[in-house]
């Protein structure tokens, strides 16, 4: 609307955004109903509109370069969704995941060093996406698998040197027996 002060309208929607923020945090139990949502995504979708409408040029503006890879992918992805730029259901952002592994394939096939990573990265950002949708936070998600790691390996290390064996040179059926002891040990 020419004129129009976008921030009328999100006041008008339901008082100021940083209330909105909260409720749109509490459990999903504790919502009165499904118009309390629907009215908290209206009001998210406008308040974009409202940084847009003071000079921000794009809705991920306001995502920090400097977030870590992973928070920075989930957050832009967060932003995107907020206008729109979203897949209809978890299958569709599965399969996309599934695409970007196959044009990986293709790329390493051309040997592309380049394109390898370009198509490594958009693994990651859509595996991330995946795990949006799965509601996980994929900083601690890989956080967490890297400490799963680091147990499992020194256990085998741990293992491997009880009984006067070298980690060096070790077969990798050797390494994948220990690796599935580990698994079990360290659950």
């Amino acid at each position: 609307m020419i004129g129009h002060d976008p921030r009328a309208t999100v006041f008008a929607v339901g008082g100021n955004y940083g209330q909105a923020a909260f409720a749109a945090r509490l459990p999903v139990g504790s919502r009165a109903d499904a118009s309390i949502a629907a009215a908290l995504s209206l009001q998210k979708i406008l308040w974009e509109h409202l940084k847009k409408a003071e000079g921000k040029s794009s809705v991920i503006d306001g995502v920090p370069v400097a977030l870590p890879a992973l928070q920075r992918a989930q957050r832009l992805q967060q932003k995107a969704g907020t206008i729109g730029f979203e897949w209809e259901n978890i299958e569709q952002v599965i399969q996309k995941f599934h695409s970007e592994l196959v044009e990986l394939e293709e790329a390493r096939r051309a040997g592309d060093n380049k394109q390898i990573e370009d198509e490594f990265g958009d693994i990651l950002f859509a595996l991330v996406n995946v795990g949006r949708w799965l509601d996980l936070n994929a900083e601690n998600a890989l956080r967490r698998a890297c400490e799963k790691f680091s147990r499992r390996f020194r256990f085998v290390e741990a293992r491997v040197n009880a009984s006067g064996e070298n980690l060096n040179g070790m077969s990798m059926e050797k390494w994948e027996a220990l690796w599935e002891e580990a698994k079990q040990a360290t659950r």
